[in-house]
């Protein structure tokens, strides 16, 4: 999903809906997923913010090394409590 952001260029104030994120899922994954973009939301490495009563996010810039470290597959302490 971070991956997916980042390529269609979601970060920073360029933000997509957030039931995007789980869009095209299968029903059972989708609670899952909800689960994880509440995570990262919560570790800041989502950003929030809501336009026309919809919740919208946006990858953090400022958290970019750290999603680089989960693409490369470095788990340190700070994914060890998200995953």
């Amino acid at each position: 999903m971070l991956i997916r952001m980042i390529g269609k260029g979601y970060i920073g104030n360029n933000y997509t809906p957030r039931e995007n994120l789980w869009k095209g899922l299968p029903p059972s994954e989708t609670d899952l997923m909800q689960r994880y973009v509440e995570k990262l939301s919560n570790r800041e490495l989502l950003l929030t913010t809501t336009t026309n009563q919809t919740e919208m996010v946006s990858s953090n810039p400022a958290m970019l090394e750290e999603m680089q470290m989960l693409i490369n597959r470095t788990i340190d302490d700070f994914w060890e409590e998200i995953l």
